[in-house]
């Protein structure tokens, strides 16, 4: 009964660093997200944003191609530090016909939107997890009268997930030593 429910689809993994940028696999729309996601790896995404939206552009620019365009603008805001100018410019290279010059104001507004509001998500993740570390340490401190190891401090500030922080809140209430904590994030 459930079936109609189940993805039917395969997840294939794949390590892009195989593939120089010069012979990536699939159609130009799939390059372009593969040279997406290997520039934001290595940090080159905002001076190559123009190289990367060129496999699009041969491409009819259709809702679908738009749309891919769109998604690759927004992911180099998100992962990047490229300006407004630098955006602007790199849409309006690539598709240089008057739907582009079109494209490349809406672009911008959208993705630059995007881009502040995932740095205010971000600052607020941010915020959330340093106060459970504080919580955490707070009631470490008052229960042992110790001071918390750096090793310990230094394991609690690289975790990311709120929940599990939430869990460590409860071990550090209920844990019979620090040791025993310490233990536990290791």
């Amino acid at each position: 009964e459930l079936k109609p429910f189940v993805p039917q689809f395969t997840i294939i993994f794949i390590n892009l660093n195989w593939f120089p940028y010069d012979r990536l696999p699939g159609k130009p729309e799939t390059q372009a997200i593969a040279e997406s996601l290997k520039r934001a790896t290595d940090g080159t995404f905002a001076e190559n944003l123009g190289h990367v939206l060129s496999y699009l552009n041969p491409l009819p620019l259709d809702a679908h191609i738009r749309d891919i365009a769109a998604q690759i603008a927004t992911y180099c805001v998100w992962t990047s530090d490229i300006s407004r100018d630098q955006f602007q410019n790199a849409i309006q290279k690539t598709f240089t016909r008057q739907e582009g010059i079109n494209m490349s104001g809406s672009f911008v507004k959208e993705a630059m939107l995007k881009g502040e509001l995932q740095g205010e998500l971000k600052g607020e993740l941010k915020g959330e997890l340093k106060g459970k570390i504080n919580a955490i340490l707070i009631v470490l401190r008052a229960r042992f009268h110790e001071e918390v190891p750096h090793s310990v401090i230094d394991s609690l500030e690289q975790r990311t997930d709120a929940v599990a922080l939430e869990s460590l809140v409860v071990l550090a209430a209920t844990c019979s030593s620090l040791d025993e904590f310490a233990e536990a994030v290791k």
